[in-house]
This record gives structure tokens, C-alpha cells and sequence, in this order.
């Protein structure tokens, strides 16, 4: 079995109760579409890579396609992290939260329907639909950004049941999937496949998950109670510098993991660029 052809597709609609449709209709301009009964959010990430401007100008008409300069480069490797930094969100309906912080006891929040220019690439940003609104809508929201990870992802949760019998899966792990429908479990097994597939692509693309890190801040704090409004600048860096390690390090463990299990961070299957080269 192979795994589905999606390089032509542009509607993904992802079940379940984090339900969110994704609509690649235009070159990276990804419609995102979240129901009000859905817990579906950007988990808090930061890439490595400079933002790259997708958005379109104010100038320019709005239902044009919009191309990176890669696009027009013959040699571009279409896995390459260097243009897939998040750049702008556009609010189009519904109440958008996006939060953002670089260092411990920093950051802030904005709230409401309108354009959002992410902050610099080593700051932290998750944002969703706001869960406080009285009377929630559903929230559709435009994000600028190369689609190849995002369509990545979004084909490999609707193939996740194709897992345990990919040509790809090794024969080991197949006979594991076995052993476990038959006493009914075999879904966990499929959602934690799925889990560090998702993982492995968002490091081949440079997107970096928040994975944890040295408290050093709090480790002050209790080991000097006395002293809580002073502390050192060098618990903020440790601090700050641990979580980027530990989204590497973690997400770095998690690919090869997955390299091991017949997995890649890119599928020609599900990337069109692939076929525009």
C-alpha cells in the first residue's frame, strides 16, 4: 500500500474534536478554518530561519496568487527551511488570540479580528480562536507562509490509518499493529506513529515545538525567597537557551525515530512543489 496522492487536493478538513480546516487553494496563502466547538491551536513554536514576506501588498489584488522567490529558483530544494517562517495572519471572521514571548516574564497578547505580522523568528507564538468570547463563531483565519509543511501535515493525519500497512512500515511494526487490532488497541499505536511523523516534519522544516527546558527561573525564585524581584540575568538565558536545545533535541530524536519506522519529513506524495521542478 502506498500513500495517498494529495499533490492536487486543496481542501483538508481534520476530524475530531480539534476538527480545523485547512484550504490551500491559493500559493501560500493557507485558509484556516476552526469551529467554535473545536480545542484545535498553534502549540507554542519559534523557527530559525528570517521571515520571508508572503503577504501580499497593499497595492497588489488580493485574489492573485502570491510566489516566494524560491518559487522562481530552478535549483530550490523543495525542503528547504529557508522560506517556511510564519510571516502574517489575517483575521477574517471570528476573534483571534496570538501570544508571543522571547524570554521568561515577557511577551504579550492581542486579541480581535485583524492583520497580525508575527514578531522576529526566535520568539515563542501560539495563537487560536479565543476561548473566552461569550458567544463563541467559528474563526477563519488567512496565514502566509509556505504551504509545504502545513499540506505535509495535514496529509499525513488523513493517511494515519494507512500507517500500519505502508509498503514503507517495517515488517516488525507491522506485525506489532497486528498483535494489537486484535485486542482493539491498535488506535493508540497509529496516534503516537502519527505524533512523531508530525514531529519529524516540523523539524525538516524548521519549525520548533516547545518541548520544555531548565526552570532555572523558578529554581532561583525557590532557592531565594527572599531575594524573588533580583533575580540573576543569567537564570533568563539559561532558561531561554534550554528550551530552544530541548525543542532540537527532542524534535531531533523524534526524526530519526522516525527514519527508523520507514518515515521521511517530506513526502512527494503530498508536496506539489515536487511536480512543479
Amino acid at each position: 500500500m502506498h500513500r495517498t496522492n494529495t499533490t492536487t487536493q486543496t481542501s483538508f478538513p481534520l476530524p475530531g474534536s480539534n476538527s480545523v480546516t485547512f484550504d490551500f487553494s491559493t500559493l501560500d496563502q493557507i485558509l484556516i478554518t476552526i469551529p467554535r466547538t473545536s480545542n484545535w491551536n498553534v502549540p507554542p513554536h519559534w523557527h530559525s530561519d528570517p521571515l520571508t514576506n508572503l503577504a501580499p501588498s497593499p497595492e497588489s489584488d488580493p485574489s492573485e496568487k502570491v510566489h516566494s522567490p524560491s518559487d522562481t529558483d530552478p535549483g530550490h530544494n523543495a525542503s528547504s527551511s529557508s522560506t517556511h517562517t510564519c510571516h502574517h495572519l489575517l483575521a477574517k471572521s471570528g476573534t483571534l488570540q496570538v501570544s508571543w514571548w522571547r524570554e521568561p516574564r515577557t511577551g504579550a497578547s492581542t486579541f480581535g479580528t485583524k492583520d497580525y505580522y508575527f514578531q522576529p523568528p526566535k520568539y515563542w507564538t501560539t495563537w487560536s480562536r479565543d476561548s473566552l468570547v461569550k458567544q463563541p463563531t467559528d474563526l477563519s483565519v488567512t496565514l502566509f507562509v509556505r504551504e509545504d509543511l502545513y499540506r505535509n501535515i495535514c496529509s499525513a493525519t488523513l493517511d494515519a490509518g494507512r500507517f500500519p500497512e505502508l509498503d514503507t512500515t517495517p515488517l516488525w511494526l507491522k506485525a506489532v499493529f497486528r498483535v494489537l487490532r486484535l485486542v482493539g488497541v491498535e488506535g493508540r499505536l497509529v496516534n503516537w506513529c502519527l505524533y512523531v511523523q508530525i514531529q519529524a516534519m516540523k523539524r525538516q522544516f524548521g519549525y520548533w515545538e516547545y518541548h520544555g527546558g531548565i526552570n532555572a527561573l523558578r529554581w532561583w525564585q525557590w532557592s531565594h525567597p527572599w531575594d524573588i524581584g533580583n533575580h540573576p540575568a543569567w537564570t533568563v538565558r539559561l532558561q531561554y537557551r534550554s528550551q530552544r536545545l530541548f525543542s532540537k533535541a527532542v524534535q531531533g530524536g523524534y526524526y530519526w525515530l522516525g527514519r527508523g519506522l520507514g518515515m521521511k519529513g517530506d513526502y512527494r506524495e503530498y508536496n506539489p512543489r515536487y511536480e512543479q521542478r
